[in-house]
């Protein structure tokens, strides 16, 4: 599901993995995005592309986390 959320280039797809009541936080800009419909709208309204680098994976259960590099590409 993590791979499915950074490579679909569909919107509710990418989002599937997540609850209703999601977050997704910028600690360094400060913005911040309360619920799944919000973050696809960001997501979608995003300018640049974007390619991911999974570097580890781990986790159980309900708690997995994703090290990544996301590079944006020209």
């Amino acid at each position: 599901m993590l791979e499915q959320h950074f490579t679909s280039g569909d919107p509710v797809l990418s989002h599937e993995m997540y609850h209703d009541d999601a977050v997704l936080e910028f600690p360094q800009s400060g913005e911040r995005f309360a619920g799944v419909e919000n973050m696809r709208e960001w997501r979608s309204n995003y300018p640049a592309d974007t390619s991911v680098e999974f570097r580890e994976i781990r986790g159980a259960q309900d708690v997995w986390v994703a090290e990544i590099s996301i590079r944006y590409d020209e």
